[in-house]
């Protein structure tokens, strides 16, 4: 009897030391398989951050003019330039090209604003302006404008939409600005990539 019951204690004994070992070994892979979910879950989100910020460094907001009509224009225009093209250096006309044009004209003469122009022709053909009487003439809107004057938007004229013998399409196109002032343009976009300039300016006075 008395054999009996120490053999039951060292089997209870056995039956203790094993369920012992088999719970320190299943809390150690939990708490592996725990940390490699973490680190998993940690790697992932850095290259969700890290795809974000490759994709919002690539495609950047691009700087353009939306005219109202822009929709109704690409319908009917009937080249191969990109209209986007267009919308670009109507930005560029708002931002900077009428700046530089207010600073060398304000206050002056007719006759210096011509004189300008023939001595800074390529400078001013870079801003799409192909003429001394153009270069007048928008310098005449840009300098009633008020200083402090900012844009707010623009239009398209559709009704004077045209297809010109010299391989360009014509449009009117209107800036809008916060005192309700405007300059307006007549914007000849090429009907082929080919024909140089694409894209040109004039008072549309």
């Amino acid at each position: 009897m008395k054999r009996f019951i120490i053999i039951i204690i060292i089997v209870l004994g056995i039956i203790l030391i094993g369920q012992s070992i088999y719970y320190n070994f299943f809390k150690e892979k939990v708490n592996e398989n725990t940390l490699n979910s973490l680190e998993n879950i940690t790697v992932n989100t850095q290259n969700l951050a890290k795809d974000f910020s490759n994709e919002i460094s690539t495609n950047k907001i691009e700087e353009v003019v939306v005219p109202e009509g822009i929709a109704n224009f690409s319908v009917k225009y009937n080249g191969n330039l990109e209209i986007k093209e267009m919308q670009k250096e109507l930005y560029k006309f708002v931002n900077s090209y009428s700046k530089t044009i207010h600073n060398a004209t304000t206050g002056k003469s007719i006759s210096y604003i011509l004189q300008y122009y023939d001595l800074h022709t390529q400078e001013i053909n870079k801003m799409g302006i192909y003429s001394s009487e153009d270069y007048l003439n928008i310098a005449r809107q840009i300098n009633l404008l008020n200083q402090s004057d900012k844009y707010k938007s623009s239009k398209i004229e559709m009704d004077s939409y045209e297809e010109t013998l010299d391989g360009y399409t014509k449009v009117q196109v209107i800036l809008i600005y916060e005192s309700n002032n405007t300059i307006e343009l007549s914007v000849y976009l090429a009907n082929d990539v080919t024909t140089l300039p694409n894209i040109k300016f004039s008072s549309g006075v």
